[in-house]
């Protein structure tokens, strides 16, 4: 069942490339494999290896560049996250921003997951004005064994100009199982919709 989630997946990727291939400069899909979850403090999982960057360009500075000055090409980047010292089931993160230097300007960001049925979870990213910053919050599952090449990710695409040092983006990204006190309110709410449902019957 996730093999037909990881087609979609494949297709989606796909699509995303040919929308770019019309510009001047065709959009490159690269895979990252360094981001893994690894355990913190209280119950708390920290994504490390998630982000990138080049100081080694020649160009102006993060604090003098002005990204709208530069000719931008687009990317797709996607981070494919080890979740190995995460037990199955559900987790959580809260207003997680990922921050963008240099020339780098975000037109998507989205955290994936497949759930044991096969279904995808995406969570948006809301984007800056400026395209400086996406934030999010959201839930994503982990499943033990993931049939596919990694059945938790995260998707980011925009726009860059190599010329500039500096440029990359990063993120504090710190996950947790969800507290009793989540649980009690999502069961709340259903009931109340529930409810609501059976009145306009």
């Amino acid at each position: 069942m996730l093999n037909k989630a990881f087609v979609v997946k494949s297709l989606a990727i796909a699509a995303v490339c040919a929308a770019c291939a019309g510009a001047a400069h065709a959009t490159d899909v690269t895979i990252y494999t360094t981001a893994a979850f690894s355990p913190v403090a209280n119950g708390k999982y920290r994504l490390d290896g998630f982000g990138r960057g080049d100081t080694s360009k020649p160009g102006l500075s993060a604090a003098t560049s002005d990204a709208s000055s530069f000719a931008s090409q687009a990317f797709f980047d996607t981070w494919d996250i080890n979740v190995d010292l995460l037990s199955p089931g559900n987790y959580q993160f809260t207003y997680t921003v990922v921050q963008a230097s240099g020339s780098v300007l975000f037109s998507n960001v989205a955290f994936n997951s497949y759930d044991e049925l096969g279904n995808r979870n995406s969570v948006l990213f809301e984007i800056s004005a400026d395209g400086k910053q996406a934030s999010g919050s959201g839930s994503f599952s982990v499943v033990k064994p993931c049939p596919v090449q990694s059945c938790v990710w995260i998707d980011v695409f925009g726009t860059q100009d190599l010329s500039v040092g500096q440029t990359g983006y990063g993120a504090n990204f710190v996950a947790q199982i969800p507290e009793p006190g989540s649980y009690a309110l999502l069961l709340a709410g259903l009931a109340v919709g529930a409810g609501i449902a059976r009145r306009r019957r």
